[in-house]
C-alpha cells in the first residue's frame, strides 16, 4: 500500500498543503522502511523526523484556528492529540515487539487518520477559513 498524497487532498490552503505533503511523505518513508525490514533505529529516527512534521504542522494549524475563531477547533485539537498519542503507542510497541511485526498496525493507523482527518476535519477548516477571513493580497 502506498500512502500518497493527492490533489483530491487540496484544501485550497497552500501552507497546509504543503505540510500535508511532507506529512504524507514522512509517513510513507516509515511504512516503507517498515515493509523492508529496516532496523529499530532507522524506523525510530522516521518516527522522529514524523514527529518534527506532526509538530509543526499542528502548530500551524492551531494558531490558523485561534485566528480566525474557528468554532470546531476543541474537535480538531482532539484529533491531533489522538494522533500525537497515536504515534507514541506505535513506538511503544515497536520497542517491545520489534519492527516488523507491527507494519500493518502502523500502516492502517497512518493512512486512515491521515486520509480522514484531512479529507475531512482539515477541509472543514479551511471552508471555515474563507468565510472567516479576509482574502490575502
Amino acid at each position: 500500500m502506498k500512502l500518497t498524497w493527492h490533489p483530491g487532498l487540496a484544501t485550497g490552503h497552500p501552507q497546509i498543503d504543503a505540510q500535508h505533503r511532507d506529512l504524507f511523505t514522512s509517513a510513507q518513508a516509515v511504512l516503507e522502511a517498515k515493509e523492508r525490514g529496516a532496523g529499530p533505529g532507522e524506523i525510530e529516527g522516521l518516527l522522529d523526523l514524523l514527529d518534527r512534521y506532526v509538530a509543526d504542522h499542528f502548530a500551524t494549524e492551531e494558531a490558523v484556528m485561534r485566528a480566525a475563531g474557528y468554532p470546531q477547533a476543541r474537535q480538531h485539537l482532539l484529533e491531533h492529540g489522538y494522533f500525537a498519542s497515536g504515534v507514541q503507542k506505535l513506538r511503544r510497541r515497536l520497542a517491545q515487539r520489534g519492527a516488523g511485526a507491527e507494519a500493518p498496525l502502523v500502516r492502517d493507523f497512518l493512512a486512515d487518520w491521515l486520509a480522514g482527518h484531512v479529507g475531512d476535519s482539515d477541509r472543514d477548516l479551511v471552508r471555515h477559513l474563507a468565510a472567516a477571513l479576509p482574502p490575502r493580497d
